[in-house]
């Protein structure tokens, strides 16, 4: 009875929400909806399936109550966007000269193949988790410029600018799958996805929708099958078969979201330094300090009788973390930026890496606080940096 109604009261906010919004996406639409599939995902068939545990009424109502908060933003949101003058545009995004953004994109996907090759001939395959360094933090132009320069190739109409762009962004995709990190995979690839979808004057649709989670869904199960069955055979780290890379597929999938179970019935347990890691960390590399804060957990939330993991979702890692009226808080100020992101895109066709980063990073709260990821967090600061540089004109000169 708890799941049928917080399924029906979080449809109806959502439903709100999108009319609010002139029937536009919007980020309750995207968190709500990713938690509701996947809460019912577990409790209804996966926990039947493989024992996992199921999503209690106790963490159900708490990440309802965060639905109403984030409403309450969106309404804001909507309401000052409905009441506002739109400007009349035609091109996507703001960026005009092909080959400064090619020239950042080459920049980028340079760095990224350099360091794939270094590494991959030391440790062949195993690479996963060995990126960083100078070469590392050039990488994120690779994914965040990615899109625009495909963009401005199909608009300038030329073939082999279009051919070269694609193939770069393939390329630079195809490196990610090769370094293992699930999260830079789907992030990046769905926000390559939104930046063609999630236009200004196009409503939400059903088709608009499977253009993002068909794609994803594709893309989800493909990855896990070429890292826990594929690359394990050809590397021979383990004898590997197809249920287990389904299992673990699931438990990825769903760990962080049973996690809730625990985090939210030991609210305030956790370290309330952990949410603000990346500006934290910073902040402590300019004044030369090294005493940098660890963001990883240790393996408490339970998944089924047996195994535990380490993420409990945006949600619920907040939570544990900073208390419930901390976290109602951190959730207000991300949702408010996030807002603002799509208010000035949708307006003034400005921000629109920021709304479209942001947007793909919501998709995948449900697993953990990206927020305190700093592989996630700095592209979302460059996709930023490039808004605001994107507003800036010398003479005829314009990025």
């Amino acid at each position: 009875m708890d799941l049928l109604l917080f399924d029906i009261f979080t449809i109806l906010l959502i439903a709100i929400d999108m009319r609010n919004y002139d029937k536009q996406i919007t980020p309750l639409t995207i968190i709500g909806g990713v938690y509701a599939c996947l809460i019912n995902l577990n409790n209804l068939v996966i926990s039947n399936v493989y024992s996992f545990i199921l999503v209690n009424a106790h963490a159900l109502w708490i990440i309802f109550s965060f639905f109403v908060l984030i409403f309450a933003v969106d309404l804001t949101g909507g309401y000052l966007y409905r009441s506002s003058k739109h400007c009349n545009f035609s091109f996507s995004s703001r960026f005009q000269n092909y080959r400064g953004i090619m020239l950042l994109f080459l920049v980028g996907a340079a760095a990224y193949g350099m360091q794939f090759l270094l590494l991959y001939r030391t440790y062949g395959l195993e690479i996963k988790g060995k990126g960083g360094g100078i070469l590392g933090h050039l990488t994120p132009f690779a994914f965040i410029v990615g899109p625009a320069a495909l963009d401005l190739a199909v608009k300038s109409g030329k073939k082999w600018r279009m051919l070269f762009t694609s193939f770069l962004n393939v390329t630079v995709l195809g490196i990610s799958v090769a370094f293992g990190g699930k999260y830079v995979i789907f992030i990046n690839l769905t926000y390559f996805l939104l930046y063609f979808v999630l236009k200004r004057d196009k409503k939400a649709n059903l088709m608009k929708m499977l253009k993002i989670i068909l794609p994803l869904i594709g893309a989800a199960i493909g990855t896990f099958l070429i890292l826990y069955y594929v690359i394990p055979e050809v590397t021979g780290q383990y004898r590997a078969t197809m249920d287990f890379a389904i299992k673990h597929m699931f438990h990825y999938l769903l760990g962080s979201v049973t996690a809730n179970n625990y985090a939210m019935s030991h609210m305030g347990e956790g370290d309330v330094l952990i949410p603000f890691t990346v500006i934290i960390n910073i902040g402590k590399a300019l004044v030369g300090t090294t005493d940098y804060i660890n963001p990883i957990y240790p393996f408490i939330f339970q998944v089924d009788n047996l195994a535990k993991t380490n993420v409990a979702g945006f949600f619920g890692e907040i939570t544990y973390n900073l208390g419930l009226t901390g976290a109602y808080f951190y959730v207000t100020v991300i949702f408010g930026i996030i807002n603002y992101f799509y208010y000035q895109y949708r307006k003034n066709n400005k921000f629109y890496l920021s709304c479209c980063y942001s947007t793909a990073i919501i998709a995948f709260l449900f697993f953990c606080n990206f927020y305190s990821v700093s592989g996630v967090f700095l592209p979302l600061l460059l996709a930023v940096f490039l808004d605001v540089f994107s507003l800036c004109r010398v003479g005829k000169y314009h990025i």
